[in-house]
């Protein structure tokens, strides 16, 4: 769902947390789609709290626990190694376990043209006049 709020941020899924700042972006901005407003200047590739987030919750980008807030994280804040760290916590091993084949077409269903094979195997589009 990777979506560019305001040519500012990313949100990289739904349930987030944090958006990505797509750019370097002052304190005191408004994050349009979201309601915050930057606390702090955030550099480009880093993180903003979207919600708060309670010290020990879970940090989620990509809807994957990218790490644990080690102190309570406000809507607007700057999301980066002073305040998230890495921790354990139990991981869901079935992963992509909802992921179904892809379904090719058949031969018949294929999409075809009007071309010639050549005697080498290429096909072209005959020249018709």
């Amino acid at each position: 769902m990777n979506q560019i709020i305001g040519g500012t941020t990313i949100r990289l899924h739904q349930d987030d947390n944090v958006v990505v700042a797509a750019q370097n972006i002052g304190a005191g901005a408004t994050i349009p789609g979201e309601g915050v407003v930057t606390a702090s200047a955030v550099p480009s590739g880093h993180k903003i709290a979207t919600r708060a987030i309670s010290a020990g919750d879970y940090v989620r980008k990509y809807n994957q626990i990218i790490g644990v807030a080690t102190a309570d994280i406000a809507p607007g804040a700057h999301v980066h190694v002073q305040n998230c760290a890495m921790s354990e916590f139990e991981r869901d091993y079935a992963f992509c376990a909802d992921a179904r084949p892809t379904q090719y077409f058949t031969g018949q269903d294929r999409a075809t043209f009007k071309g010639i094979v050549r005697e080498d195997g290429r096909v072209a589009t005959p020249q018709l006049h």
